[in-house]
């Protein structure tokens, strides 16, 4: 486990696996899961010396326009976003969601050197991205909290495993506020089918979405969850502008994200 990590999974155990936990079953409130989430301390008392902000990454048009629609529509207490990198759409989401008070919780590894070995085909085709992967190869996390640091009150950043990093939102007592789950990690299908599963049994009343609907390994899981799911699901997605979400078919979809003739919908489940 990182540090972050342990403590979080050291501050659960202690508590007995605080969602079930009767003295603590308040946490699962709107505001008092940050009670649990201040124990933890993921932020620095001063920003990481040494480390000028550099933002980058990759926010198509159209799926900014998607993230701030469903944003706006949906107006979610807590977002959860899978895979941050150095903040960009971690960003855009907490600007957009602002008028609503939305708190994040950005669930990364931020660690270089596994990216390049267990993700290096993500990056193979970016030379940049390459190029900043051996640059903060020391530094990935300090450029995100340095890139982020005006956003403090409201960003929960949690370095682990997307899997590990979702349970520990359960265990803080977030889950029933969490209204967008935004799954940007791992691009190879099993991952990300495994990202979809547990988001969804973490935070069944989250809108789970995405970007990378031209990777076939993201597209091909999106379509088997949703095919495997025991409660019928439409699938929206947009070839040319990349995005994908997914929502009960009971559902009145989002309104105007594109005209009708560029979705891709189908329902399955």
């Amino acid at each position: 486990l990182t540090n972050y990590g342990a403590h979080a999974a050291r501050f659960v155990a202690r508590n007995g696996g605080i969602h079930n936990r009767g003295s603590l079953m308040d946490l699962s409130g709107p505001s008092t899961w940050r009670f649990a989430a201040a124990r933890l301390q993921l932020w620095p008392a001063a920003p990481p010396a040494g480390i000028e902000p550099l933002m980058h990454g990759w926010v198509h048009k159209g799926n900014e326009r998607m993230l701030r629609r469903l944003i706006q529509e949906r107006a979610p207490r807590v977002i959860v976003e899978l895979g941050s990198w150095l903040g960009l759409c971690t960003e855009l989401m907490l600007e957009e969601s602002a008028p609503f008070g939305s708190s994040l919780f950005a669930i990364d590894r931020w660690d270089a050197s596994w990216l390049l070995s267990e993700q290096a085909d993500q990056y193979a085709h970016d030379a940049e991205a390459q190029r900043l992967l051996v640059a903060f190869r020391d530094s990935l996390y300090e450029t995100f909290i340095a890139n982020l640091w005006a956003h403090r009150s409201r960003l929960f950043p949690l370095r682990m495993d997307t899997l590990e990093g979702m349970s520990t939102v359960q265990s803080l007592g977030a889950a029933a506020s969490v209204g967008l789950v935004y799954v940007d990690a791992d691009h190879s299908k099993a991952r990300v089918l495994e990202d979809i599963r547990m988001a969804r049994r973490c935070f069944p009343n989250a809108v789970c979405c995405g970007d990378d609907w031209q990777w076939p390994g993201v597209r091909a899981a999106v379509e088997e969850y949703a095919a495997e799911s025991p409660i019928r699901l439409l699938v929206h997605a947009h070839s040319a502008e990349n995005w994908w979400w997914l929502e009960p078919s009971s559902v009145v979809p989002v309104s105007s994200l594109h005209s009708p003739d560029d979705d891709q919908q189908s329902e399955s489940g």
